[in-house]
Order: structure tokens, then sequence, then C-alpha cells
């Protein structure tokens, strides 16, 4: 079954997924399982606002994960323009190449124009997203994000 752009909502699961990593490894949906994460989607690496999106998480990934949560970024930038992207700006969480846009699409962030709507999905170790931005606005995001996190008590 498809997952619909209804259900990608707070209170709804996960749908399976797959994609390469900036290692050119294979990540699945299976390998979040049992924990809490981020999942932030995002149109295009080097950009001034997903570069500064993925500064601010790069910034702030040591409190992120000190609370328990991984971070996970999903674009349909190759694998070497992650790497790139990895290696420019000292990016030490998981980058997801999604090429093809399927990944996107079962999480209904592909807009009418074929980009990718920035938004963002905190999960929780059973696979239902407990909140989100969309369209995710980058200024504050990350510091969003972190309240969110708190607030739910995930930490």
């Amino acid at each position: 079954m498809t997952t619909t752009m209804e259900e990608m909502e707070v209170g709804a699961k996960v749908p399976t997924f797959t994609c390469i990593d900036q290692d050119g490894d294979v990540f699945t949906s299976e390998d979040l399982a049992g924990m809490p994460y981020v999942l932030y989607f995002y149109p295009q690496n080097e950009t001034p606002g997903c570069t500064q999106e993925a500064c601010d998480f790069r910034d702030n990934l040591e409190e992120i994960e000190e609370m328990g949560i991984t971070v996970v970024a999903i674009s349909p930038d190759t694998v070497a323009s992650h790497q790139s992207f990895s290696k420019n700006h000292f990016l030490d969480f998981t980058l997801l190449s999604d090429e093809s846009k399927e990944t996107c699409r079962l999480f209904d962030v592909v807009t009418e124009e074929n980009t990718i709507d920035r938004t963002t999905f905190i999960v929780d170790s059973t696979g239902t997203i407990q909140w989100m931005e969309r369209p995710a606005k980058v200024n504050g995001h990350v510091k969003r994000v972190m309240k969110a996190i708190k607030d739910l008590g995930l930490e």
C-alpha cells in the first residue's frame, strides 16, 4: 500500500524506504528502527538555505545526540554531491541520496513543480511522526526542532 499525503501528518507511521548514503552504502528505514530521529528533506546541496540548515544541524548535533536523537537528511542530490557537501561543510550526520525522488514521494514532499518542499519530521522510537514543520523555514529551524524534542519528552 502506498502512503498518501493525508497520512503524512502527526500520528502517522513513517513509510518503509531505502536510499544510498553519502558513503555509497544502502540505508533503509530499518536502520532507524527502535530509535527516535529527525528526518529532514531539503531541495539541493550547496544552495544558501540548504547549506545554512545543514550547518545549523551540524552546529547543534552534539546537543541533539545527547538527547538520544539521530539526524538524517534526504535530498535528490547524487551520492557524489552528498560526499562533497558533507566534506565541504564538515557534516557528521547521514545524508541520503534519493535521485529518483521515490522516498520524497513516499513522504509527500515533492511539489507540483517537481522540487522538494523543505520538510522536517520528528519520529519516535515506534516509527510514529510526533512533530513536523512544513514548509520548514531555515531561520531558527534547528532551535524549533530542539524545542519540539524537549516538549515531546523524547530526550
